[in-house]
């Protein structure tokens, strides 16, 4: 018995939706608190510093980030181009890596900032919870991944 193309198509997509349900409930409420701060038993003085920092920090990170993702785009475009331009293309790496330098800068002057916030004992354990959150959340190809590459 043959049945109706739509009711497949429902059934799948009722799966799929109840499967990306199910993955972002265990992400958002197994994974811990959402920033590594949050478990670290702060002050309400300290809090709202660390508050103020973060957001200041989440927008000036996602405005760079943003110019990243277009410099992506302009890359892919120089790489599609025809003819094959090769100063577009090294000009596009050489944007991409500044925009880097500048994120990378942005997330140590912010660091810094927050670790002259907390006690020492808030410190280790701040950044004891990042280096372990970078473990835990490693994203990228197989071919990089940390077993493969042994990074600890």
């Amino acid at each position: 018995m043959k049945r109706p193309l739509w009711i497949i198509i429902l059934a799948t997509s009722v799966i799929l939706n109840l499967s990306f349900l199910a993955g972002y409930a265990y992400q958002k409420f197994s994974a811990g608190p959402e920033f590594v701060e949050d478990g670290l038993n702060l002050t309400p003085e300290r809090q709202a510093r660390v508050i103020e920092l973060r957001d200041r920090f989440l927008q000036q990170a996602g405005r760079t980030g943003g110019q990243m993702g277009e410099l992506h785009g302009r890359l892919i475009d120089a790489i599609a181009a025809e003819p094959h331009d090769p100063a577009a293309v090294e000009a596009a790496f050489d944007q991409i890596r500044q925009c880097q330098r500048e994120m990378q800068q942005l997330v140590a002057d912010h660091l810094l900032s927050e670790k002259r916030i907390l006690t020492p004992e808030q410190r280790a354990a701040f950044f004891s919870g990042l280096k372990e959150r970078m473990r835990s959340q490693a994203h990228g190809p197989r071919w990089l991944s940390q077993e493969r590459n042994g990074w600890k």
